[in-house]
């Protein structure tokens, strides 16, 4: 019996053919969605832990300001506080508050204890001896002929960078400054955070008569 020769060329055509033929490589809608429960679940995972890190920053700037204040406490009180100070300097991004010294009729920057950069945080108010400061510049003397002033800061978290503010205070008295956390309203509000000192202030041997009180 004779079987039919296969012709080299039609093989040839037929596997070429085959090889050919176009693959379907395109996603399908269930394999879209998959895609996209998977990622969903993954940014919930997280993005609370990008927020914890961002919280914790800020709280970490909070404590080192009330850190510094203490320290310029301590400070004052072995020295008398005439040539100690606290100094605050707005920059483009980042605020700096910072211990300093006098030098004979200028104020230079303490060697012995690091600035405090602000960069999760923003000052929004500081008081002294319930004066409102200067929000880009200010300095307070920590002693010397008067009294040591009640000093109050208000951290308010920048755009985008937390939900807790903080607010850092200093008793005219006391050895250590407290610190206590704030919704970032509180901290943006004018006069909402602060606490009255706990000594009395002449408001007219101070030149603010018309302040009410």
């Amino acid at each position: 019996m004779n079987r039919p020769a296969f012709h080299p060329a039609f093989i040839h055509r037929s596997g070429v053919h085959r090889a050919s033929r176009p693959l379907h490589s395109a996603f399908t809608l269930i394999e879209l969605i998959v895609v996209i429960v998977i990622l969903a679940v993954l940014a919930a995972l997280i993005a609370p832990r990008l927020s914890g890190q961002v919280e914790r920053a800020a709280e970490n700037e909070a404590t080192a300001v009330q850190r510094l204040l203490s320290a310029a406490a301590e400070r004052a009180a072995m020295t008398g506080g005439r040539n100690v100070g606290i100094q605050f300097v707005r920059g483009e991004t980042a605020g700096t508050i910072a211990m300093v010294q006098r030098d004979g009729t200028a104020w230079r920057l303490d060697p012995l204890a690091d600035p405090v950069v602000l960069e999760r945080l923003e000052l929004r108010h500081a008081m002294a001896d319930g004066r409102r400061l200067d929000p880009a510049r200010w300095l307070i003397a920590m002693g010397g002929a008067e009294a040591r002033p009640s000093i109050g800061l208000s951290l308010a978290p920048r755009e985008d960078r937390g939900r807790i503010g903080y607010h850092v205070e200093l008793q005219p008295e006391a050895m250590a400054a407290t610190r206590r956390a704030l919704s970032a309203a509180e901290a943006a509000a004018p006069t909402g955070a602060w606490t009255l000192p706990d000594r009395a202030v002449d408001l007219d041997a101070t030149g603010r008569g018309d302040v009410p009180w």
